[in-house]
């Protein structure tokens, strides 16, 4: 069952920029190591960081928190299936908040945008 459900956009410039000023530190910051490598090895990687960006703020606002009440960028990590489709992994912090729920993602991004939704399902 549907609990709640967060959505998120940001222009990919923004991430860009944030890269250029901050560098690795912005990088560690918020996301985890196996998503750096993933993005740093595309051609634009500030489109693939301001989707998985995107989809932790779209969780975050599913569950309520923003990075508020001890919730942090990195207790989500967007991942790939084989088939391509991106799952998110959340810590076990996350998931004792949500018991046997889960969040879904879906994602997508132009050159200009990135766009996510987060949907937090219950049983």
């Amino acid at each position: 069952m549907v609990d709640s459900l967060g959505v998120d956009i940001i222009e990919t410039k923004r991430i860009k920029k944030a890269i250029q000023k901050w560098g690795n530190r912005f990088k560690k910051r918020v996301f985890s190591t196996s998503e750096v490598s993933y993005c740093d090895e595309k051609s634009f990687p500030e489109i693939f960081f301001a989707g998985r960006f995107c989809a932790k703020e779209a969780a975050m606002k599913a569950l309520g928190t923003g990075l508020s009440q001890g919730v942090v960028w990195k207790d989500f990590e967007v991942i790939k299936t084989r088939s391509g489709k991106p799952e998110l992994k959340i810590s076990d912090k996350i998931q004792k908040r949500i018991g046997k729920g889960k969040i879904i993602i879906s994602l997508s991004h132009t050159y200009d945008y990135a766009i996510a939704v987060a949907l937090l399902l219950k049983e």
